[in-house]
């Protein structure tokens, strides 16, 4: 199975309606197409950016990534880890979802120190540990297309 992170900067404008309208698209359509191609994952929001877990089979993944890659509302993006495995980080979750609220900045910063959130320069693997961590924080908030 293929294990996929990556980074995007959005598109669209970042205030707070035009955001919970563009991330519920995207989560319900994740949500509703994942299911059949057995991909899980999680989606982060953070300072302006989208970090993205997808894990499944290669074909699969490597078939959603690239409708991601040219998919309009992202630009930018690029690949910060793969990884084979045998068991899945995120096997509940068709798209788990976790918001820029304060609570997720300090867990965040405990990863990356107080120079920020840049995906691009934090090892994949502590990335990947970090994706992991925060879905657990908020999997109670996560099991639905809800934006806070």
């Amino acid at each position: 199975m293929l294990q996929l992170i990556y980074w995007s900067k959005p598109t669209f404008s970042l205030n707070k309606e035009t955001l919970a309208r563009e991330v519920k698209a995207v989560l319900e359509a994740a949500r509703r197409n994942n299911g059949p191609l057995q991909i899980t994952g999680a989606l982060v929001f953070s300072k302006d950016n989208f970090i993205q877990v997808l894990e499944g089979p290669t074909d699969f993944v490597r078939r959603v990534f690239e409708r991601i890659a040219v998919d309009e509302r992202h630009r930018d993006v690029l690949v910060l880890g793969r990884r084979e495995r045998a068991v899945r980080d995120f096997p509940s979750w068709e798209m788990a979802f976790v918001p820029d609220t304060p609570d997720n900045q300090a867990l965040i910063e405990s990863y990356c120190g107080e120079a920020g959130f840049d995906p691009r320069a934090i090892a994949p693997e502590k990335l990947f540990e970090l994706m992991k961590a925060l879905v657990v924080k908020n999997a109670a908030a996560s099991v639905k297309p809800l934006v806070a």
